[in-house]
């Protein structure tokens, strides 16, 4: 953890507490237990870090124990001498020991290289990033022709703003039914990180792991969704993202008013934009487009959302499952080490 926090801001984001206090609610507090770390050494100092985090995955509908890479980070000074794949192969031998039956990832583009000489693979669905502004007047005040592009953008957001139910409501921890909501949302898909009652309150209910808001939707006492929100500032600017969600599909006016009520935690932090990152093909990629949100290109040497995966040895079906191009995915920030 040292060796982190002398040379970058670690863990990147607002949280509770010390950077210890992260380090155990990530490694030692977590719902799905068990984690091995890797680090080369230099003079009594790590010089580069590796770890691995228990996961419970679905896939095609079978919960298997998977590993989430995290932490890969190399000291400036001592880059350029295989330290990171060297880690990697120490992390790939605990998995095995421990049965992890996948590996995965969301790298930067320098781990991403790394990863991919190791033999790593890149799941087919590509990652989009969609974006609302919800401060018109500023951010098109930077822009040629920004008086009629506001106009124009203030008049589509009038004519596809979602209407609230009234049945949005903020909470500090998710309800104990949350996790049969989940339950029948993941079933959907082909990939998707195991969200049960527990792993939602360790991950987003917790202040050491970062400043999260939850809001969830109930109809006749009973959970029919979630979403997770995380307001931020760069650059003297405000955002806002959801991290995370899921809801009763059989009902989309739900998720509907989870975006709704989003937008509106968005305008009440006057943040100047609120944005999300979703796969390809996604379902609620229609229902973001019918609400306003736009596609957002990622500028020249900004950080792009990526997926890479390992199988463990003689895991043929499960790589097969996962080469497929036409793979369902719900993964989200919130799935990510990002936030």
């Amino acid at each position: 953890m040292k060796m982190f926090e002398e040379v970058m801001d670690w863990p990147g984001f607002v949280h509770n507490g010390t950077g210890l206090d992260y380090w155990e609610w990530k490694y030692r507090r977590r719902s799905c237990p068990g984690f091995a770390s890797c680090a080369a050494w230099s003079n009594g100092h790590p010089v580069s870090h590796a770890s691995w985090i228990n996961s419970q995955m679905l896939v095609n509908g079978r919960e298997l124990l998977a590993g989430q890479i995290s932490d890969l980070y190399t000291h400036p000074n001592f880059r350029g001498h295989g330290l990171a794949d060297r880690v990697l192969g120490c992390l790939n031998k605990h998995s095995l020991a421990n049965d992890v039956e996948m590996m995965f990832a969301f790298p930067s583009s320098i781990g991403y290289e790394i990863m991919r000489k190791r033999g790593y693979f890149e799941i087919g669905s590509q990652f989009v990033q969609y974006q609302l502004i919800t401060n018109p007047s500023k951010f098109f005040a930077q822009t040629k022709l920004g008086m009629l592009k506001r106009m124009a953008y203030e008049a589509m957001l009038a004519v596809r703003s979602p209407s609230l139910r009234g049945t949005v409501e903020e909470v500090d921890s998710f309800p104990e039914d949350v996790g049969e909501m989940t339950r029948a949302f993941e079933a959907r898909f082909d990939l998707v990180a195991r969200h049960s009652t527990e792993y939602l309150n360790w991950r987003y209910a917790d202040p050491a792991g970062g400043m999260f808001r939850i809001l969830i939707t109930r109809q006749e006492a009973r959970t029919t969704g979630f979403a997770v929100l995380r307001p931020y500032s760069m650059d003297d600017a405000h955002y806002m993202d959801i991290v995370d969600m899921m809801f009763d599909l059989n009902d989309p006016m739900v998720a509907q008013e989870l975006i709704a009520a989003a937008i509106s935690a968005a305008q009440d932090e006057c943040a100047d934009g609120i944005q999300t990152w979703l796969p390809g093909g996604h379902i609620l990629a229609p229902i973001l487009g019918r609400t306003g949100f736009l596609i957002r290109a990622p500028l020249t040497g900004e950080r792009q959302l990526r997926m890479l995966y390992q199988t463990a040895e003689g895991e043929d079906e499960l790589q097969k499952t996962l080469d497929r191009p036409d793979l369902k995915i719900h993964i989200m920030l919130g799935d990510t080490d990002w936030v």
